[in-house]
């Protein structure tokens, strides 16, 4: 195991809490949603009923990305957070990692709509009108549909991201699972956003129809129509486009998904194993500091007796770990004496 895996492994415990999940999540996801919002903007002018060029074409390709810039980081952070929380739970009671990783992943999607639902409306409205203003969008939804319209969409919405995220995130883990011999700890970063590039472009081609139906209900609320569904939607497009029709931005939609699971899962990664070393003891869960630096001395020592630069010693993880809970309750009885004493 290489340096970062150890520490990785060291740090289990601390990776998956809470101010980690939220941190990391929200941090790259916004990367990945500013970086590469142009090519969101071209998928979505492609899958509108209006037309490419009618659309915008290419100009204006950073329309929508005020919206994005204030939704995506409060999404990105709620999916993680109930996607890390929700493995922990159902790891309880389904041993299978790929079920586990599906039903988590859907949990986490649910979830984070909340939030990316009403963004992707102003940001999917703005991208095909860029001379129109979020106020405008805000008075024309609000005439029309009232509060609700902000949720437009979030039926198709749920139908594009769970089937997306319930390939994307086993396959991630799988690939993780299968390059590292079961011990993902061992990953860097790299690898890891290499998995989910895969993953990602993957997910991405298969769901494309999903995304394209999501598109057209989402940017009806401008024509102020109500009886748009997935399956009206999709039959609609059928019938009128084929299966081009269908498969409207595939390419930009995939090479935006490739390059954003990329971005994704390695900042998201990196920075959860950065944080691990950098946050306070206190919000990491451990019992005490005592304990804490006594595991990290642990993987130090381990470490420098895989390199051969100290020798072997027959002390063993658990002998360390009852020694310094040992360590603790004496310094806790001595405190507790020197207070009786005082007080006599």
């Amino acid at each position: 195991m290489h340096a970062y895996g150890k520490i990785r492994h060291v740090y289990n415990v601390v990776k998956t809490s809470s101010p980690h999940t939220l941190i990391c999540g929200a941090f790259a996801g916004w990367v990945v949603d500013m970086v590469l919002h142009p090519l969101d903007t071209i998928k979505t002018r492609l899958q509108s009923s209006a037309g490419f060029k009618s659309s915008g074409g290419f100009s204006s390709i950073y329309a929508g990305i005020p919206s994005v810039a204030v939704g995506s980081a409060p999404s990105s952070a709620l999916f993680f957070f109930t996607y890390e929380r929700s493995k922990q739970s159902v790891s309880k009671h389904i041993h299978n990692d790929f079920i586990v990783h599906m039903i988590s992943a859907a949990f986490g999607e649910t979830v984070a709509c909340c939030v990316r639902v009403p963004t992707e409306v102003f940001k999917q409205n703005l991208q095909t009108n860029p001379r129109i203003s979020l106020r405008n969008i805000f008075n024309s939804i609000i005439s029309k549909h009232g509060f609700g319209g902000f949720y437009r969409g979030f039926g198709s919405t749920l139908c594009r991201d769970i089937p997306f995220s319930v390939i994307q995130f086993p396959l991630w883990e799988y690939f993780k699972f299968r390059i590292s011999n079961g011990k993902t700890e061992n990953l860097y970063p790299w690898e890891c956003a290499a998995c989910g590039s895969i993953a990602g472009a993957t997910a991405a081609g298969i769901t494309t129809p999903l995304d394209v139906a999501k598109t057209r209900i989402m940017l009806s609320v401008k024509l102020g129509r109500d009886n748009y569904s997935v399956i009206s939607t999709l039959m609609d497009i059928w019938e009128n486009k084929g299966i081009r029709g269908l498969f409207a931005g595939c390419v930009p939609r995939v090479v935006w998904l490739s390059i954003g699971g990329f971005v994704f899962f390695g900042a998201y990664e990196f920075f959860k194993g950065f944080l691990s070393l950098t946050l306070p003891i206190s919000m990491a869960g451990v019992e005490s500091e005592e304990l804490f630096r006594t595991t990290l001395s642990d993987a130090v020592v381990k470490l420098l007796r895989k390199e051969g630069i100290i020798s072997q010693s027959p002390v063993t993880f658990d002998e360390r770990i009852a020694e310094a809970k040992e360590n603790e309750l004496i310094r806790k009885n001595r405190k507790s004496n020197a207070y009786l004493s005082r007080s006599q």
